[in-house]
């Protein structure tokens, strides 16, 4: 994600999850501001830990590849070998 939109997001997370502190004061039985709070604090982590969480899904090292793209899409792959990959 680019670095610029990553800090708007977190500061924008940070204010709702200021704002949903103080609803959570100030209507202290109501499960609304609750739910806003526990949200924001996970799309905190999230943002926070991105990096780590998408290399666990990332394709890596993929042996003898072959990459037919019939679109011309761009791809971008890291170090594919000995597979065959079929953009359509």
């Amino acid at each position: 994600m680019n670095k610029t939109l990553k800090t708007i997001l977190i500061i924008i997370n940070i204010l709702i999850l200021f704002v949903a502190g103080y609803w959570i004061y100030t209507k202290k039985n109501d499960p609304e501001p609750i739910a806003v709070f526990l949200a924001q604090i996970a799309t905190l982590f999230m943002l926070f830990f991105e990096n780590s969480i998408t290399r666990k899904f990332e394709a890596g090292n993929l042996l003898d590849s072959e990459l037919d793209i019939e679109n011309k899409d761009d791809v971008k792959m890291k170090d594919i070998t000995k597979s065959k990959v079929k953009v359509k």
